[in-house]
């Protein structure tokens, strides 16, 4: 009987064992596992910074060729985007800081992230200087086994975009939410552009819409410049509806603030909107004064 329990014992301890190191295995598989499949994204995520690292430098340098050969050939947008770093480097002079790379996605071939950058312009025909921050939007494919851009673009107009697309105000309320740092002057201009589309495609209700939110955005960022234009366009979505009164209180006070902010082309441009709506309710002499006002200004 004892020999029987001391067998069975031992067959204990040799049962355990086994199941400790087969165990020990499998743990020890499944973190190879996982290192292994970590390597290559870590490696993806750094040869995509390492593309944007060079195509900032190659911009600040005024390398064209440089900019381009970071392309993809077969980029629908690579000729537009040329076109413009042309006009760019012909008319001003550029400085970058050390990009910081997020929201970095793979899926097979293709790739997108996001860039922010400190940049510094001089126009060569003022030498006025600016420095802003620049956040830029990429996307990338894979091609010989190398990242090559196939888009970049503002993240501020992409944002405008999603948000002209998004179906309810809850929603777009969300997206600003989560789009914190995209809160700027920016992106107020793109929420114009998009309002001026919605115009002159006589979608008035959804134009003054679209307004009304970039007036939002520049109030909680607070670029007064942007505020007075935003205002302005909500008139003229009023003044296409007929409703003057509505119009003329929105570039009254889109003037106003042009003036306190000493912003003459955007005081000229309210005045001359405020002469149209004079003209449309049959006041020509009115009309004829404030255009020659904003022909002065």
């Amino acid at each position: 009987m004892k020999c029987v329990k001391r067998c069975y014992s031992r067959s204990l301890i040799v049962f355990w064992g086994l199941t400790f190191v087969c165990i020990s295995i499998f743990d020890f598989v499944q973190i190879d596992s996982r290192a292994q499949s970590a390597a290559p994204a870590q490696s993806e995520d750094a040869d995509l910074r390492a593309v944007v690292e060079s195509y900032f430098a190659a911009c600040g340098k005024k390398d064209l060729a440089g900019v381009v050969a970071l392309w993809s050939e077969r980029s629908p947008n690579l000729a537009t985007y040329k076109q413009s770093l042309e006009q760019q480097f012909t008319s001003e002079d550029v400085s970058y800081g050390g990009p910081a790379v997020s929201r970095v996605k793979v899926e097979n071939e293709k790739a997108n992230l996001r860039a922010t950058i400190a940049l510094t312009s001089i126009n060569l025909k003022s030498q006025q200087k600016s420095e802003r921050r620049l956040i830029l939007s990429f996307e990338l494919v894979k091609e010989g086994g190398a990242w090559k851009v196939w888009r970049s673009a503002s993240a501020a107009e992409d944002l405008a975009e999603t948000l002209v697309k998004a179906g309810s105000e809850t929603e777009r309320a969300a997206l600003l939410t989560e789009e914190k740092e995209l809160l700027t002057a920016e992106l107020g201009q793109a929420l114009l552009t998009q309002g001026r589309r919605l115009l002159t495609q006589s979608s008035y209700s959804r134009a003054k819409e679209i307004d009304e939110l970039a007036l939002e955005v520049a109030e909680r960022c607070g670029a007064k410049s942007a505020m007075a234009m935003a205002l302005v366009e909500i008139g003229r979505a009023y003044w296409a509806q007929g409703d003057y009164a509505q119009a003329l209180e929105r570039h009254q006070k889109g003037l106003k603030i042009s003036e306190e902010i000493g912003d003459k082309v955007n005081a000229a441009h309210a005045l001359n909107n405020i002469g149209i709506v004079h003209s449309s309710r049959g006041d020509y002499a009115q009309a004829l004064e404030l255009y020659q006002r904003s022909l002065k200004g």
